[in-house]
């Protein structure tokens, strides 16, 4: 993947001057107007030099959650992710690897790196995630479109997930097979649909090769991209409601700082 083109020197405005819509180009993801978190806003001042490096001046959003931001960049096929939540960036770091190792996960965003700043004295800990850009999966798509269609699908094999995460944890091998068999049922339809055909297959990779039941697959965590054999959904935050406790082996957190 091409590396976002840095910035260089940027006078930013003020931060409390920070806009929660950013002017979106054509095919990039468009966010509904959310209020910037104030810990978003002093963690974007005190590491935005390092920010402009990534190429992201920072100062517009595409739309902000409970766990932090999401900022376009200069070259407007990557999106920097400022996040909270550690199941994303331990998720980002798994794909980022997995990647590496020539495994294909195309139902997941593609992820240039995933990096620390300084910290906050007072706030969460905080990273920044660097992804390619995706168009969100606009509100009045009917429900009779093959997209609203492959959306219901993954949610509900995404629903069996959850479900059987909860089961394995209560030492409960009848649930485990009940919600493992809907999960592999509403998987193997959403195959069927081209467009949910890459987030069909990554999830049941994950599940039967890494033992990774994704949970919060759903209409708000996964986007439109443009791909060689047509337009595709993909996953934008893996994570979601993984906890590392249910998972020994996943990756240690990252330390490298941009």
């Amino acid at each position: 993947a091409a590396e976002p083109a840095p910035l260089g020197p940027v006078q930013p405005p003020p931060l409390d001057r920070v806009q929660p819509r950013a002017p979106a180009p054509p095919q990039a993801q468009r966010a509904r107007p959310t209020k910037v978190p104030k810990w978003v806003v002093r963690y974007v001042e005190k590491n935005r030099r390092a920010l402009a490096g990534l190429g992201c001046a920072a100062t517009r959003t595409y739309g902000c959650g409970s766990n932090g931001c999401a900022f376009p960049c200069r070259d407007r096929r990557w999106t920097v992710k400022v996040t909270a939540d550690p199941s994303e960036v331990g998720m980002s770091q798994f794909v980022i690897g997995l990647r590496r190792r020539g495994v294909s996960v195309p139902g997941i965003v593609k992820f240039h790196g995933v990096y620390r700043g300084k910290d906050l004295v007072v706030g969460p800990r905080a990273w920044v995630i660097v992804r390619e850009a995706v168009d969100p999966v606009p509100r009045e798509t009917p429900s009779s479109s093959p997209v609203s269609r492959a959306i219901s699908l993954l949610a509900r094999a995404s629903a069996a997930a959850a479900d059987r995460n909860e089961a394995a944890e209560a030492g409960d091998p009848r649930g485990v097979s009940t919600a493992t068999r809907r999960f592999r049922e509403h998987l193997t339809r959403a195959s069927r649909l081209p467009v949910a055909a890459p987030i069909a297959k990554t999830m049941w990779r994950l599940a039967t090769k890494e033992g990774l039941y994704l949970e919060d697959v759903r209409r708000d965590n996964v986007g439109l991209v443009d791909r060689p054999d047509g337009r595709r959904l993909v996953v934008m935050d893996p994570g979601g409601q993984l906890t590392y406790p249910r998972f020994s082996h996943f990756p240690r957190m990252v330390q490298e700082e941009f």
